[in-house]
């Protein structure tokens, strides 16, 4: 029987901060483990506007996700974690920026499995964004 991880989070709260070395998630794990790389730092950058440090409340995998400012789609997921398209909400703008090839695309490691719920959820949705 294989069963699907549930993905789905309503108004969680993750908290990103950059140091000499750059951008990471405050969560569980290593400073290295939580490195935002290959796009997802420069999503963070974009969101940061200036500051050092980023609050993100977001949904994923949710009917009804209200409103958001912005929207992650999962284009591609592969055994070391997945891309997603990151583009408007239906209540404001996405920060413009480009990741991987020059495109809005952000990459979330598998570190994701520990903070969402085993997976990565094919829709994000950001509520807000907080920089102190």
């Amino acid at each position: 029987m294989n069963l699907k991880p549930n993905t789905t989070v309503v108004n969680k709260h993750i908290i990103f901060l950059k140091d000499d070395a750059g951008w990471y998630a405050d969560m569980e794990g290593t400073r290295a483990q939580n490195a935002m790389v290959s796009g997802a730092d420069t999503m963070i950058e974009a969101l940061s506007a200036g500051s050092t440090r980023v609050e993100m409340v977001f949904s994923s995998d949710v009917e009804q996700p209200g409103d958001h400012i912005m929207h992650l789609h999962r284009v591609e997921h592969d055994p070391w974690g997945a891309t997603y398209r990151v583009g408007n909400g239906n209540a404001g703008e996405a920060p413009r920026f480009s990741g991987i090839l020059g495109l809005p695309l952000a990459w979330l490691c598998n570190q994701t499995h520990r903070f969402i719920g085993g997976e990565h959820p094919k829709d994000i949705f950001v509520h807000a964004i907080i920089n102190n």
